[in-house]
């Protein structure tokens, strides 16, 4: 029988407890007119604005400095600045803007962090898109504590890519380029090496210099680029599995449903046949649709 135990809990200051003013929810590459944006300029005054990148990549510029956020990347600004926004490719991203009743937020505006999915991201996106218009105030409560739960929950993982090397910096147009030649070729076989020369790179220095601009490596970057690109064209009728792998670069269909499954936790047969990767992506579906 276990023996009864105590804890004692020391303070740390004010505790963060925000109130949401709005969240938009933005698909694909079209973002809305201006007066449609959540993060517009004179809208009532927030503390804060939040940025998180579901799925693609987005591009943040703020006081004249550039962010890019990938797929689980979130971005904290403050509330009176100009912001724009621009998607890149195929892209699902949330903006909130928010004020805080007490306390601050305990991540830092402008550090980008990035964390897979945890629980409390899940729940929160989960109660968000069940909430009905207007919402009642017990959802509102409920939808500021998991606010602010979420922001700690993101504080686990600030994203390295603040400490890339000045080499990197410098070739950071170019490492843009590449993005964007892999993200329009996904059905080539494309050859890291040739690609690297083509930027008047060696493949090592090619391959340091992606890795510490984007946070993963060229080769995992583009095979997550063909995964989400076949995730999207699986929900969408007109052509078999097979044919799908080979329009994202695959050969091997066996090849395929396995990085499917290592990346989604489903294989690609499961997903085309309704079954929901998480509670955030089913959220969201549900929401956009």
């Amino acid at each position: 029988m276990e023996e009864n135990r105590a804890f004692a809990f020391q303070g740390s200051g004010c505790a963060f407890v925000p109130r949401l003013l709005e969240a938009g929810v933005y698909t694909d590459a079209a973002v809305p007119d201006e007066e449609e944006l959540v993060w517009r300029a004179g809208r009532p005054k927030a503390d804060y604005y939040l940025f998180h990148c579901i799925g693609g990549a987005l591009k943040i510029v703020c006081r004249q400095k550039d962010y890019t956020l990938q797929a689980g990347s979130v971005l904290l600004l403050g509330g009176k600045q100009t912001v724009e926004v621009a998607a890149q490719g195929e892209t699902r991203f949330t903006a909130f803007r928010f004020r805080c009743q007490k306390g601050k937020p305990p991540i830092r505006a402008g550090q980008v962090y990035k964390r897979p999915v945890g629980r409390v991201e899940e729940s929160f996106y989960t109660a968000l898109f069940a909430a009905k218009e207007p919402l009642e105030l017990l959802a509102c409560h409920q939808l500021n504590l998991y606010f602010a739960l979420l922001t700690y929950e993101w504080l686990d993982a600030p994203e390295k890519n603040e400490r890339k090397s000045a080499a990197a910096s410098a070739y950071e147009a170019d490492i843009r380029k590449a993005v964007a030649y892999l993200q329009t070729h996904l059905e080539e076989k494309i050859q890291m090496s040739e690609l690297a020369r083509e930027l008047h790179l060696s493949e090592r220095n090619f391959r340091k210099y992606f890795t510490e601009e984007m946070g993963v490596s060229p080769k995992a970057y583009l095979q997550t680029a063909r995964l989400q690109r076949a995730k999207e064209l699986l929900r969408t009728p007109g052509q078999s599995i097979s044919e799908i792998s080979e329009s994202v670069g695959y050969y091997s269909q066996f090849q395929f449903s396995r990085d499917f499954k290592k990346e989604f936790g489903l294989t690609p047969s499961a997903y085309r046949g309704g079954a929901e990767i998480s509670c955030t992506e089913k959220a969201i579906n549900q929401k956009t649709k």
